[in-house]
């Protein structure tokens, strides 16, 4: 089978994170019983810009450059709800009942400098969510759970390759999130 390459913006969590959402989704597996497979922890993330499939290199390029011009400002999230979603799969995630400002912003200005930039992303509703089973034999309800706070700092740019098996992400670049950065950024992008 040939592999397939995505390219992506997103904020991942440290390892406390990882750990506590890791507990939770394996607490929910063992109980629930979907089938299917548990997602790796070291590739847990949550997408803010979806950018596509098999892109040439010079995309990545592209989007580099963007990464390094947009920030925004550092929040705290809390992972306490789950839900799932039907696409080729059944899959299981953890997400946020309430949507930090602070990631609402982040996304829709990386959104706006991706589009800026020549490039299409993917426009769908956003539910930041953390993807932890694939190919599961029923739907998750929604359902809550004794909240992960997730402090984010910083987002990246990440390539993940798939062949059909297994996926491994690399992180191709991470910038910080500040708001002096934001707002020096915002600045520029109205001159």
């Amino acid at each position: 089978m040939l592999e397939e390459t995505r390219l992506f913006f997103a904020i991942v969590p440290d390892e406390a994170v990882r750990t506590a959402a890791q507990n939770v989704a394996r607490d929910l597996r063992m109980k629930m019983q979907p089938g299917g497979q548990l997602t790796p922890p070291e590739l847990y993330h949550i997408t803010l810009v979806f950018l596509g499939k098999n892109l040439p290199p010079e995309t990545e390029v592209l989007m580099r450059a963007v990464g390094r011009r947009v920030s925004g400002t550092p929040f705290t999230l809390k992972l306490n709800t789950t839900g799932s979603f039907k696409n080729r799969e059944t899959v299981w995630w953890l997400g946020c009942r309430e949507i930090p400002e602070g990631l609402s912003e982040l996304r829709q200005y990386l959104h706006e400098q991706v589009v800026k930039a020549g490039v299409t992303p993917e426009r769908q509703k956003f539910v930041p969510h953390l993807t932890f089973n694939r190919g599961s034999n029923t739907p998750l309800m929604h359902m809550l759970f004794t909240p992960i706070e997730w402090s984010a700092s910083d987002f990246a740019l990440i390539r993940s390759v798939s062949n059909g098996i297994e996926s491994k992400y690399e992180i191709l670049d991470r910038w910080p999130l500040s708001d002096k950065v934001l707002n020096a950024s915002r600045q520029q992008s109205l001159i």
